[in-house]
């Protein structure tokens, strides 16, 4: 019985000889590539965690980071989310700032690969912030450019939006930044780089936190949901003109702004709506797989713009693949004269957030003309994409500030789930996806059209 065994053995490893080729069988080492962290990027951990993701072949690969494990999908995208133990010194407000190291193992067939990673963190800014000045009385300064400033020590606090040409009254400052009380009894500082000093005598003009033209026009409209113009007719936009003069305020009725009429039956024909596809040259979030946000983005609106186009609508694009800075899209935005806009983005986690945990489909909206379309379109991905509903939310971001028209911004879900990385880079379910929003956007056609907000075409016989 043993020399039978034995001779079953001996014939097995001669025909295995000859199959490798006269190489005896060995296992390969895994080969991993981390896609996040990369090295040296700057971290910023709260909670003392972070997400971290890669590919590892072969898929049988177990993966372990600081010596945590990851979890691996079927094709060998993998996902964890690592505690950082002992954090650095610096800290600003709810945030430790840290310099952190990962090691990163592959275990597969008793073989191993290492792959470490060194990521940093930014010296803390507040270190370079003299002594402050204080104006008494209050001095003005006008912003150069458009922004968006809402951090209070650290944390995000009230957002003020402040147009370009605009006015801020500052209660302190040096040569780097000014500083201005907020609503709630707080401070924020602007770069002095992006604000120009007001002429001597008109700091008595404007209550602290007024946003003005520079000829002193207040402008609150935008910052109130409930504001209607008079009849209560709900606008449908609006624009800052500005030029010779005190710059004027543009409203925009319905949504055939240049006087074209609809048919009842078929919402969407004529509509011009502009898909922007977010990022570029920036990337984006970028999934275990290398799958960049950006491209997932352009691939997505494209699948929109050819329903809508079959739908009747005119769809057109803030981009395709020139890059699009962010701080450029109003411009071209407002080149394109939609009738709405929809910003496409795929989601990612910030640091101390587990994306296994908290993830699902987010929409944004800023202006009460923009609310229906962005409540519709939700509704549409979530029945569609089946996520978890992370909200349909009120936030001033650069893109939902388009106030020409309903600007909405979408994030279906988080690209840096391998799963949804998966499914965004289908073709099949990208389309499945874009057909959801596009009957999003024809219920809110329809909803308008039906609330009176636009004029039906009128028959012949009428």
């Amino acid at each position: 019985m043993g020399e039978g065994l034995g001779l079953k053995i001996l014939l097995l490893s001669i025909v295995l000889f000859f199959l490798t080729g006269g190489v005896a069988l060995t296992h390969a080492a895994p080969e991993i590539k981390v896609v996040r962290p990369e090295a040296g990027e700057v971290l910023t951990i709260s909670r003392g965690s972070i997400f971290v993701i890669g590919t590892v072949s072969p898929p049988t690969s177990s993966v372990t980071c600081n010596g945590q494990s990851c979890q691996v999908s079927g094709d060998g995208a993998f996902i964890g989310f690592i505690s950082i133990r002992r954090p650095g010194v610096l800290k600003e407000a709810n945030k430790r700032l840290c310099d952190a190291n990962f090691r990163f193992a592959a275990e597969s067939g008793g073989s191993e690969t290492v792959v470490e990673v060194a990521a940093c963190t930014p010296e803390s800014p507040s270190a370079a912030i003299p002594a402050r000045e204080v104006f008494e009385p209050l001095r003005l300064f006008k912003a150069l450019r458009e922004q968006l400033i809402g951090l209070e020590d650290g944390r995000l606090g009230d957002v003020i939006f402040i147009p370009q040409g605009c006015c801020v009254a500052a209660v302190a400052g040096n040569k780097a930044a000014v500083r201005a009380k907020t609503p709630s009894g707080g401070e924020i500082s602007i770069l002095t780089g992006d604000l120009e000093a007001s002429e001597p005598g008109t700091e008595g003009r404007l209550r602290p936190w007024e946003l003005s033209i520079p000829n002193q026009t207040t402008v609150r409209v935008v910052n109130d949901p409930e504001w209607k113009w008079p009849g209560s007719q709900l606008l449908w936009g609006f624009r800052l003109e500005s030029g010779v003069g005190a710059p004027r305020f543009q409203p925009r009725w319905h949504l055939r702004g240049d006087g074209r009429e609809v048919e009842a039956g078929v919402p969407l024909r004529g509509m011009r709506v502009a898909l922007d596809p977010g990022h570029h040259p920036d990337r984006g979030a970028v999934g275990a797989r290398g799958f960049e946000e950006r491209e997932s983005n352009l691939l997505l609106a494209r699948e929109i713009g050819c329903l809508l186009n079959e739908a009747g609508a005119v769809a057109v694009m803030s981009r395709e693949l020139e890059p699009l800075p962010l701080r450029g899209r109003h411009g071209r935005l407002r080149e394109l004269a939609p009738d709405v806009v929809i910003s496409v983005h795929n989601n990612s986690a910030e640091d101390g957030i587990d994306p296994r945990v908290r993830h699902g489909t987010q929409t944004f909206y800023l202006y009460p003309w923009s609310k229906p379309l962005a409540e519709q379109v939700h509704k549409a991905i979530l029945q569609a994409w089946g996520a978890p509903d992370m909200g349909c939310i009120k936030r001033n971001l650069y893109i939902t500030r388009f106030s020409d028209c309903p600007s909405i911004l979408i994030e279906p879900e988080y690209i840096v789930l391998p799963d949804q990385e998966k499914r965004f880079m289908d073709s099949a379910a990208r389309r499945q996806l874009a057909a959801a929003i596009v009957s999003g956007i024809r219920a809110f056609a329809r909803e308008s059209l039906s609330a009176g907000k636009v004029n039906p075409k009128i028959s012949s016989k009428n």
